[in-house]
């Protein structure tokens, strides 16, 4: 019996075999033995996680090839954030009215086929209101086409 399994037989949790992917909601990923080793060393420090986060994105910027990356969370999180960006861009005072978008643009285009509650929490929570496009078993490109207007921010 592994320590993980007996952790979570301790809580009374039964485990099972994910033939999903990588899904939040079932625990994510199983870390590399190498991960694991990293984020036990890294916990033996005190530093600065502002620096740590601005690093970390950095070098994901330049392993994939982007001008910049940004870690967060999670999906839900990420799509909260970047659809903040959207709304208020870097205007320090657009950014602290959030969720009060006021007059601006503040629609999100959003496909029906593949629905995730956390999509539409994460626009919402920063102030967008969403435009749901296509049907559950289809979407194209004039669904779009004809979802975008002038309050649209993405």
């Amino acid at each position: 019996m592994s320590q993980t399994t007996s952790f979570y037989q301790r809580l009374d949790i039964e485990g099972f075999i994910n033939a999903h992917s990588c899904n939040t909601t079932m625990g994510g990923s199983i870390m590399a033995p190498a991960v694991v080793e990293a984020m036990v060393e890294a916990s033996q420090n005190f530093i600065s996680l502002g620096r740590l986060h601005d690093q970390a994105g950095a070098r994901i910027a330049e392993l994939t090839g982007n001008e910049a990356a940004f870690v967060c969370a999670g999906a839900a999180s990420g799509l909260l954030l970047a659809g903040a960006a959207c709304l208020a861009g870097s205007d320090r005072e657009r950014i602290e009215q959030l969720p009060d978008t006021g007059e601006r643009p503040n629609e999100f285009v959003i496909s029906l086929v593949d629905p995730h509650y956390y999509v539409h929490q994460g626009f919402q929570i920063c102030g967008g209101k969403l435009v749901e496009v296509g049907t559950k078993k289809k979407v194209s490109p004039a669904d779009y086409q004809a979802a975008i207007g002038e309050r649209t921010a993405a």
